[in-house]
């Protein structure tokens, strides 16, 4: 493999290839590299290991997963403590027998913030009722259907397809 040419940038001659001065103009002439590189004519993909681009792609797509899994959780669990908190704040301690009482109650705004506290809409009470049981009972429609709501968004995770 022969060496590509050099040139001295000041008058153009061709030093040899163990000189470090231009012996027409004594200018300093750079280092040579100690193998030239030709990309088109080396085979440079046989120097990388076999199925790296497939498996840094999939290490990007589990990171990338893994942080917009964390991202969600972490904003779920975060609008609960504020749900949480708004329902201390309206002195309503988050235990199950106080959801049922503001569900018989008609309080739609407490029973929507025990939802989004984290408070199950199909978690049975002592007496094996329902929340949307209780509601039916004492005649809370509009808390009715958004139990059944809370209810089906829960069973179903995904978009509705008709038949």
């Amino acid at each position: 493999m022969s060496s590509p040419a050099f040139f001295c940038e000041q008058c153009g001659a061709s030093p040899g290839s163990n000189q470090r001065f231009c012996e027409k103009c004594g200018q300093p002439v750079p280092p040579r590299p100690a193998v030239a590189i030709n990309p088109a004519s080396s085979n440079w993909k046989r120097h990388l290991p076999r199925g790296w681009l497939l498996a840094a792609l999939a290490v990007a797509v589990l990171l990338a997963d893994l942080f917009v899994y964390r991202f969600t959780v972490h904003q779920e669990l975060q609008r609960r403590e504020e749900a949480r908190l708004e329902l201390w704040q309206m002195n309503l301690p988050y235990r199950q027998e106080v959801f049922f009482q503001q569900i018989k109650a008609g309080n739609i705004y407490a029973v929507q913030v025990f939802l989004e506290a984290g408070m199950s809409p199909s978690e049975k009470n002592p007496a094996g009722k329902t929340p949307l049981m209780i509601a039916e009972e004492y005649r809370q429609a509009e808390i009715a259907a958004i139990l059944m709501d809370k209810t089906v968004a829960g069973h179903f995770a995904g978009p509705r397809q008709s038949p």
